[in-house]
């Protein structure tokens, strides 16, 4: 009886053995899994940390067309007003000469029939 229960225990401890070494080995499997996620958020960071990089390069280039684009058009209207103004002030000129020319018109139309009204007279008296 001493003897099975000695062979009872000591067969308990080869089974409390067997399980430590399974548990042991479980926990190297758990270590190795933690190292391996570890590694792979150290990857996943990484390419975060390109892909950061990659849109404060990107929000740059954005921001220096768009100050590019905005000084071009600016500059294109600013363009287009001063030549509209320079058509205004040529257009203005043109009315002031047509108008100077217009008013001589009138005066040698008017001297012109002044000049028939005398004819006309003289043509008159020397009847």
């Amino acid at each position: 009886m001493v003897l099975k229960q000695l062979q009872a225990l000591t067969e308990g401890q080869k089974n409390l053995v067997e399980e430590q070494r399974n548990l042991a080995e479980g926990q190297k499997d758990l270590v190795e899994g933690q190292r391996n996620l570890a590694e792979g958020q150290a990857r996943i960071e990484s390419r975060m940390d390109k892909i950061e990089s990659r849109m404060d390069k990107l929000e740059s280039k954005v921001d220096q067309l768009e100050i590019r684009i905005e000084d071009e058009v600016i500059n294109k209207i600013r363009v287009l007003f001063d030549a509209n103004r320079l058509q205004d002030d040529r257009y203005n000129q043109v009315m002031l000469k047509l108008s100077d020319m217009d008013d001589k018109l009138d005066y040698v139309l008017l001297k012109v029939v002044k000049h028939d009204v005398q004819l006309l007279a003289q043509k008159k008296l020397a009847r």
